[in-house]
């Protein structure tokens, strides 16, 4: 993680941050895939290494973007809801991975996994493609109308 956090900065400069959230979740999916096909724990380490980067750099962009677009006044109370929708979803997918690792396997079970996140990133694309996403600078909307506490 401490690789893709060294990365970010610069990603940043470069492409939109839904793009990085995008690809990030591209290539955690594509990393999960791989892994659950390997049976040499060498290489597993390996692509984890990878996963652990483009985690970091998603997740630094996704909390970015969402400091970036949310009024002052507010900004508390959307991280809170943020990091709790996150913590369930994370609790939720243990539970159906653990559950579905016990009907088909783990490495079936992992492979779902990689192809749901292959499939998130594939969503995102298209959606951002509709949208054609623009740098967001701070204190603004996706639209670049100022906001404030008062009128959100």
């Amino acid at each position: 993680m401490l690789i893709g956090a060294a990365l970010t900065p610069a990603a940043a400069r470069r492409w939109p941050r839904q793009v990085l959230i995008t690809v990030a979740i591209g290539i955690v999916g594509c990393v999960i895939l791989a892994a659950s096909q390997l049976a040499v724990l060498a290489g597993v380490l390996l692509l984890w290494v990878v996963g652990g980067a483009a985690n970091a750099v998603g997740t630094i962009a996704h909390e970015t973007l969402l400091q970036e677009t949310t009024p002052d006044g507010l900004r508390g109370r959307v991280l809170a809801a943020s990091d709790a929708i996150l913590d369930g979803a994370f609790l939720f997918g243990a539970l159906c991975g653990g559950a579905l690792g016990s009907l088909v396997g783990v490495r079936p079970a992992l492979a779902g996994c990689g192809a749901i996140l292959l499939g998130a990133a594939l969503l995102s694309h298209i959606l951002l493609r509709a949208g054609a996403p623009r740098k967001i600078a701070p204190g603004t909307t996706h639209r670049h109308k100022p906001i404030s506490a008062e009128t959100a």
